[in-house]
């Protein structure tokens, strides 16, 4: 078991993260406009996906400190009007809400100003990938 994830691992390093960029989006695996229209998830060097990233506009995903208590959270969302969706335990991340939708400036501010709390490590807005066209 121990070196078929070994091999799996280093098949996926091999195959995903060496190969070339190529076609008009920078992205491994782009099919362009024949064929089933399926790219990869990996961005390429300039990040561009076909299709395009769907931002949340009520969403942020936080990263905090391992040591960071459910109490410390619910105190940075009650100053900020949030509520906890999910807390990925496994991850030391929480998934925040706001009240009812924002605009994109807004949601970009809400996230510059989370990562500036104590304890918090990164924000960033939830985002959904479309892979199939």
């Amino acid at each position: 078991m121990k070196y078929k994830i070994i091999l799996c691992a280093a098949l996926l390093l091999a195959a995903g993260f060496s190969a070339p960029a190529h076609g008009p989006y920078d992205c491994w695996g782009y099919s362009g406009k024949k064929g089933p229209r399926i790219y990869c998830a990996i961005p390429g060097p300039h990040g561009e996906r076909p299709g395009g990233d769907t931002y949340s506009r009520s969403v942020v995903l936080v990263s905090v400190e391992k040591e960071m208590a459910r109490s410390d959270m619910e105190e940075i969302c009650r100053k900020y009007d949030l509520s906890i969706l999910y807390e990925y335990k496994n991850f030391s991340m929480y998934a925040l809400q706001t009240n009812g939708d924002r605009r994109d400036r807004e949601m970009n501010e809400l996230t510059a100003a989370l990562e500036k709390e104590k304890g918090i490590l990164s924000a960033e807005r939830d985002r959904m990938l479309r892979l199939i066209e």
